[in-house]
């Protein structure tokens, strides 16, 4: 996702955790490739009935509530915290054609996005996501970090445009303008559960899905703290991907089933 100016003004913002701790039940086994000298610093199952609030936040840019693309990407969804559900052990962003009134402007639709902006932060460490996808033109969902400074840099664990059911991009932005791209292949991506990761360590970035490497970058690596961010945007006609067509089915959701961050320890 290349995020565009916030559309609202936005306040500095902190880079300190939360003093109480925001870590999940330790999975039974850790991704492909980590020793016992990487611990779980933040996770959510989603096994409650409700999303816990203390990890996540479900609008952007602290406080925006309009799609992470909108204006020059032309997303046409706002974010609405009603659009985020939880059942049966997942998570649910849902994109629907709820129309919102955001200052006046009206979008078309509405749609879900969990971060952890102002909950959590960090540098370096690996993050795994396990999520199922929506098909359908005018579907732009993604996984991604970003830096609480609004500089740019940006790793995008996943993207899919869901008219495009074979392709998944991993990328890296740079406030340099820099941008490295990773493309992997499959007949559909959206009709199970798949693992997307990165492993982030200095000077490094690696891809992976499904524990599979897909890329690797050793260069303008970020060093700075990111946070984590989940969300499914709907296209407009000047949006990667386009918009949605007759054939796009409406409610269509991200169903996340887990998020692990990992960090080695010293």
């Amino acid at each position: 996702m290349v995020p565009v100016p916030p559309l609202v003004h936005i306040p500095t913002p902190s880079t300190t955790n939360p003093p109480h701790p925001l870590l999940a039940s330790a999975p039974s086994t850790r991704p492909p490739g980590l020793d016992d000298s990487w611990r779980l610093v933040f996770g959510d199952e989603f096994d409650g009935a409700a999303l816990d609030i203390g990890k996540w936040v479900t609008n952007v840019w602290q406080g925006a509530q309009c799609g992470a693309n909108s204006g020059n990407h032309g997303s046409q969804n706002c974010y609405s915290p009603s659009a985020v559900t939880q059942s049966d052990g997942k998570a649910h962003l849902t994109a629907s054609r709820n129309s919102y009134n955001f200052k006046g402007s009206i979008f078309p639709y509405t749609s879900g996005i969990i971060n952890s902006d102002q909950k959590y932060f960090f540098t370096y460490g690996y993050v795994d996501v396990r999520a199922k996808l929506p098909k359908g033109k005018g579907f732009w969902p993604a996984i991604w970090l970003y830096n609480p400074a609004y500089t740019l840099d940006e790793i995008d664990i996943m993207e899919f445009i869901g008219e495009d059911r074979t392709t998944i991009y991993q990328t890296l932005h740079t406030k340099n303008g820099g941008e490295n791209q990773f493309k992997t292949e499959n007949p559909d991506w959206s009709t199970e559960y798949h693992n997307y990761a990165v492993r982030w360590e200095p000077g490094s970035l690696t891809f992976y899905i499904d524990g599979v490497q897909t890329g690797r970058l050793t260069n303008l690596v970020p060093s700075d703290k990111m946070y984590l961010m989940v969300n499914l945007d709907v296209g407009g006609p000047s949006s990667w991907g386009g918009a949605p067509d007759g054939a796009t089915a409406f409610p269509s959701s991200v169903d996340v089933d887990y998020v692990h961050v990992y960090q080695q320890s010293p």
